[in-house]
């Protein structure tokens, strides 16, 4: 059981604030232009014709590519690593360059199909499929999932995913150049359409915004939630034939809470320094290896650090002594990120996330035994830290605490159940 209570006498949990509104028709605007809002007011003054005129969606269902049963099924180029070990088959077709593999090596069987984009370089499309057992029936499901990119920056612009041959969603992403993510998704199942933005936190706010339609694009529910410097908000709005049902929101204030102040100071959390994120390893002087293509495949230099590239060069790993640093989408405009594992030989390790091109951590974490302590940042500053505990293979929270941006406690949760 989650109980939303202090852990400590000293420790004390802000209320929630209930607002809720007379039924009725409710004015609505556009989400960007009111992306400055909050609170009870949050969805306060909207354009009523967006409510009964039905929002048409033109959402991609990408299909999927017949994956080879076998690796010996595959006409094409095979490509290994300096060990012997097969990476891929890779087959070139007009301007496309297709790419067939196993995520886990586990030849004869395929699972993975990438294309690229002979010009740029870029990935354009990527199909996985695996096999996964439904805890309900305890029946194998064969999952599908793809992704299509766009050529020109490699940014993810659309994905679907299928159950057992059969579609179950699909959704496109757009990022518009004031920081601002939009979605638009429909799931299946659900017969339901979403539309949402959400804005990255900045030195106001951030603030997410999420409309349902039926499958007739009519407006059936809509939710939004927010950070402000001292405060969180959320709201649910539900429609009928275009009218308001009903409106619910909620304001949690911060606490300035000293004694929550040392669970994110504590020293066994203190983040690895981000480090210069590296794009290449071609100039580093040393023992080198190569795939049987002639492309590089690591580099050991005289001191004993290893530097290692994937076959489609969008990430690197270093090795040294008792850590390793990651780089990811290195070819990618957005999204490139860096891990740092450290592994202290005390059976305790530390990870370090460093996101927005290693300018910053992310999040960091921190296990010894069966325990693991975990903090997540935004901008810089301290927004969740949580504890979970090993039991019976799975990891389950048993603290759980919300920063403000500024600094102040927002929610504080404990499990008794672990």
């Amino acid at each position: 059981m989650i109980n939303n209570i202090g852990l400590y006498q000293n420790i004390k949990i802000p209320q929630n604030v209930a607002f809720k509104a007379s039924q009725g028709n409710l004015p609505v605007t556009s989400p960007i232009e009111n992306a400055t809002l909050n609170g009870a007011n949050a969805l306060a003054s909207y354009n009523s014709a967006m409510i009964n005129k039905p929002e048409k969606f033109d959402i991609p269902l990408l299909k999927p590519l017949q994956m080879p049963k076998a690796v010996d099924s595959i006409d094409g180029e095979r490509i290994y690593n300096s060990a012997g070990k097969l990476q891929c088959v890779v087959k070139e077709v007009g301007d496309k360059k297709y790419v067939y593999s196993n995520e886990t090596y586990d030849y004869p069987e395929i699972n993975n199909i990438k294309i690229y984009d002979k010009k740029t370089g870029n990935k354009i499309f990527e199909q996985s499929e695996f096999l996964y057992e439904n805890e309900t029936n305890n029946e194998a499901e064969n999952i599908c999932w793809i992704n299509e990119y766009s050529p020109i920056t490699g940014s993810e612009m659309a994905a679907s995913e299928y159950k057992n041959g059969k579609p179950v969603y699909k959704d496109t992403s757009t990022h518009h150049p004031d920081g601002t993510t939009e979605y638009k998704a429909y799931d299946f199942d659900k017969q339901e359409y979403c539309h949402s933005y959400f804005k990255p936190y900045d030195s106001q706010e951030s603030l997410s915004l999420e409309k349902i339609y039926d499958a007739k694009g009519n407006l059936i529910r809509e939710y939004y939630s927010g950070i402000r410097s001292d405060r969180t908000f959320d709201g649910e709005i539900k429609y009928e034939n275009g009218k308001v049902v009903s409106r619910e929101t909620s304001e949690s204030q911060a606490e300035q809470i000293p004694e929550a102040q040392r669970y994110i100071n504590n020293p066994e959390l203190k983040p690895a320094e981000c480090p210069e994120f590296m794009t290449s390893i071609e100039n580093i002087e040393g023992e080198k290896t190569y795939y049987s293509n002639g492309m590089l495949e690591s580099v050991k230099t005289p001191d004993g650090k290893i530097y290692e590239i994937s076959l489609d060069g969008n990430r690197i790993t270093l090795h040294d002594k008792n850590k390793s640093i990651e780089f990811n989408n290195i070819k990618e405009i957005r999204n490139k990120f860096c891990i740092i594992r450290e592994d202290f030989g005390d059976v305790s390790k530390r990870t370090s996330y460093c996101g927005e091109n290693c300018d910053e951590i992310s999040s960091i974490s921190y296990g010894k035994g069966n325990i693991e302590k975990r903090i997540t940042f935004v901008n810089g500053k301290p927004s969740d830290y949580s504890e979970s505990k090993l039991n019976n293979d799975t990891w389950e929270d048993t603290i759980h605490i919300e920063y403000a941006p500024n600094g102040g406690v927002l929610n504080v949760y404990r499990n008794s159940d672990v």
